[in-house]
C-alpha cells in the first residue's frame, strides 16, 4: 500500500488520529453532547460502524445549555433534609432544579441544610434569609423520626413569612402536620411513622401496618390522580388526571381530610377513589405546594417537572 494511503496512527494506540475525541473539560456535563458533536463523534461512528447517515438538530439542547452557563439571574434555594451531608441522596432533586433553573435562564443555588441543626438553632432559617440563601424551600423526601421536628419549623416559617415551598413525598406529610398544629389547633398533630403519642394526622396505607417485611413493599410506580379545577396544581400541569412516580408507605389520615379543608388546606389532588392525598396547596401563600410523589424523577432537561418549574418561576417572580 503506498505509504499516503496508509492510515495514520496515533503513536500511542492503534487508534486512527482522526478517529481520536478529545475529553475536552465540559462546563456543565450536560455541555459534553455539544462537545463531542463538535468533533463529528456521530459522524465517525456511523462510518466505522458502517450505520445510516442521520441528521441531528442540537439547536434546543444548546439552548438549555447556554442557559445553564450564562443564566441571566441567580436564585437561592434552601434543601432541608435529613440527609444533608449526602448530597448524592437528593440527586434528582438537585438535576431537577438544574432544569427547572435553564428553563428560566436561572441559576440555581443549593444550600443543604440539616434539619437537625434547625431543631437547636430555629434562629438559624432567619439567618439563611438574612444571608441570601433562602429564596425559596425545598423539603424533600426520607424515613424516620430523626430530625422532623426542624422540618415541621422549616415549614412553619415558610408558610408564615411566603417563602415559596415545595414539599416532596415526607415534605407533604410534614406540611399536613404543620398546618394542622399551628392552623387547625391540634397541637399534638403527629404521624403513626414516629411512634410518638398524638393524633395521627399521617397513617399507614391501607395495605401497610407496622409489621410487613418492608423494601419493594411500599406504593411504588406511577400512580394516578384526579386534580381539581382552578387549582394551583391545575393550572402547573395543565390538565385534571396527572401522575407522577410514588415510594411511599403512609397516607394523609381519611378522617382528617375535613378538618384540613375546613381550615383552608386544598387537598388539591387525590387518588381516583378520593381516599389518598396526592397534592395539597395553600392559597394564602405565593407558592405553597406539596406532593406525596417524587416529582424529581420525571423532571427532564428540556422538560423540567412542573412542580420544580412552578417553584423557580415563583422565586423569580418575588425577586424581581
Amino acid at each position: 500500500m503506498p505509504e499516503e494511503l496508509k492510515p495514520k496512527i496515533s503513536l500511542y494506540t492503534d487508534v486512527e488520529e482522526s478517529d481520536i475525541i478529545e475529553a475536552i473539560d465540559a462546563r456543565t456535563i450536560y455541555e459534553v453532547p455539544l462537545l463531542f458533536e463538535k468533533q463529528g463523534l456521530k459522524e465517525k461512528i456511523e462510518t466505522v460502524l458502517q450505520l445510516s447517515k442521520t441528521t441531528t438538530n442540537l439547536t434546543t439542547w444548546e439552548g438549555f445549555v447556554n442557559n445553564i452557563i450564562a443564566p441571566k439571574q441567580d436564585i437561592h434555594i434552601a434543601i432541608i433534609g435529613k440527609y444533608a451531608e449526602l448530597e448524592d441522596a437528593y440527586m434528582s432533586v438537585r438535576e431537577a432544579l438544574v432544569h427547572a433553573g435553564a428553563h428560566h435562564a436561572t441559576k440555581v443555588y443549593r444550600h443543604w441544610i440539616n434539619s437537625e441543626e434547625i431543631e437547636e438553632n430555629p434562629a438559624l432559617l432567619q439567618q439563611l434569609v438574612a444571608d441570601g440563601k433562602m429564596d425559596g424551600m425545598i423539603i424533600p423526601g426520607g424515613f424516620g423520626s430523626r430530625g422532623i421536628e426542624g422540618k415541621i419549623t422549616a415549614i412553619k416559617y415558610a408558610r408564615e413569612h411566603d417563602i415559596p415551598f415545595l414539599g416532596i413525598c415526607l415534605g407533604l406529610q410534614l406540611a399536613v402536620i404543620e398546618f394542622a398544629r399551628n392552623v387547625c389547633g391540634i397541637t399534638d398533630a403527629t404521624s403513626t411513622e414516629f411512634e410518638k403519642p398524638g393524633t395521627p394526622f399521617i397513617e399507614y396505607l391501607p395495605d401497610q401496618h407496622d409489621n410487613i417485611d418492608k423494601g419493594g413493599t411500599l406504593r411504588l410506580g406511577h400512580q394516578e390522580a384526579e386534580v381539581a379545577e382552578g387549582t394551583l396544581i391545575h393550572k402547573l400541569y395543565g390538565n385534571t388526571t396527572i401522575s407522577d412516580r410514588h415510594r411511599h408507605r403512609y397516607e394523609v389520615s381519611p378522617d382528617k381530610h375535613d378538618i384540613l379543608r375546613h381550615n383552608g388546606l386544598v387537598l388539591s389532588g387525590t387518588s381516583h377513589h378520593g381516599r389518598l392525598v396526592e397534592y395539597i396547596e395553600n392559597p394564602k401563600c405565593s407558592y405553597f405546594v406539596a406532593t406525596q410523589a417524587h416529582p424529581e424523577f420525571k423532571s427532564r432537561p428540556e422538560k423540567p417537572h412542573p412542580l420544580f418549574r412552578g417553584l423557580v418561576e415563583a422565586v423569580v417572580g418575588k425577586k424581581i
